[in-house]
């Protein structure tokens, strides 16, 4: 008789029988792909590029396939237009097959986003509809222009961690994708049953970790940290234990950059238009802030490094 797993759950006939020395690789298999992966890593096809310079060079490349980064920020500090960057860096720049998952806007304002930052019109004019000719000009061509970029949206408002992963692992057959964001993790619906200790945005990163590993993708989530930051001087996130809803989100992440600008407190701050990209864990390499430009008119980050 079948024996059910520890949530009561019964194994189905062929996962019973299967014998466990089939999910071990050989050590040889081990050695030959790591031989492979460096070749890759030296020619700089290994990872996914972030669009930062510095930030790539911190992180041995890029985005690595199999890990999960979260991007987090307290209220009003630019993860979703973070979260866009990559999206715009991978499918607009690179013409490589990138998917957005926005529990953050629907797809409309994502699109007014997009088009704000890419063809630098201000965000709240487009919105508003009150932008001039010249400017409604560049809007028509940069519109034809990216008709056929490789970048899929989705808006799963509502959905569980199981529900959200298991659609993009539908969509991601063939690994189609370079690149999976999902713009606001604490926005992830619990099981309605759930009985788990863990917070729902905690299960929600195990649930994008997973995935990273078995699509071997660069997964991107976008999360909030919560008032503990507003208390220091400086204002400055950096401990795991900032993030809002679940310290856990942290421990689960490869790689966690907090995002904090200076002028989003004081407007006459000599470092308006900067931010910090504040590498706070990372788990195959060295901590650092990476100094990125941040254009609020038009909604986008930048690499102060390249034109």
């Amino acid at each position: 008789m079948p024996v059910p797993d520890e949530d009561g759950r019964t194994p189905a006939p062929d996962a019973q029988r299967r014998d466990p020395l089939d999910e071990a690789v050989p050590m040889a298999v081990l050695l030959f792909s790591a031989l492979d992966t460096m070749d890759a890593r030296a020619e700089n096809t290994f990872s996914t590029p972030s669009g930062f310079q510095e930030l790539d060079t911190l992180l041995g490349g890029g985005l690595s396939p199999g890990t999960l980064t979260v991007v987090a920020s307290r209220p009003s500090m630019g993860t979703s237009a973070l979260l866009l960057h990559l999206c715009r860096d991978t499918a607009f720049r690179r013409h490589r097959p990138a998917l957005l998952a926005s529990f953050q806007m629907p797809d409309h304002e994502l699109t007014l986003r997009l088009l704000a930052a890419e063809a630098s019109v201000p965000l709240d004019e487009l919105r508003a509809g009150t932008i001039g000719l010249d400017d409604s000009a560049r809007v028509v061509r940069r519109t034809a222009e990216l008709a056929g970029a490789p970048l899929s949206v989705i808006t799963p408002a509502g959905w569980t961690a199981t529900h959200l992963t298991s659609y993009i692992a539908d969509l991601a057959t063939d690994g189609k994708f370079e690149l999976i964001v999902v713009d606001g993790l604490d926005d992830v619906r619990p099981w309605p049953s759930d009985e788990s200790r863990d917070p729902p945005v905690a299960e929600a990163a195990r649930a994008l970790k997973e995935l990273a590993m078995e699509l071997k993708v660069p997964v991107v989530a976008g999360a909030q940290l919560g008032d503990r930051s507003k208390e220091r001087a400086d204002r400055r996130p950096g401990p795991l234990s900032d993030f809002r809803n679940s310290d856990t989100v942290g421990h689960i992440a490869d790689v966690v950059i907090m995002v904090h600008r200076e002028d989003a407190y004081d407007p006459w701050s000599p470092r308006v238009g900067e931010a910090d990209l504040i590498v706070a864990k990372h788990r195959y390499g060295p901590k650092a802030t990476v100094t990125v430009t941040f254009d609020q008119r038009y909604g986008r980050f930048a690499d102060p490094s390249r034109p």
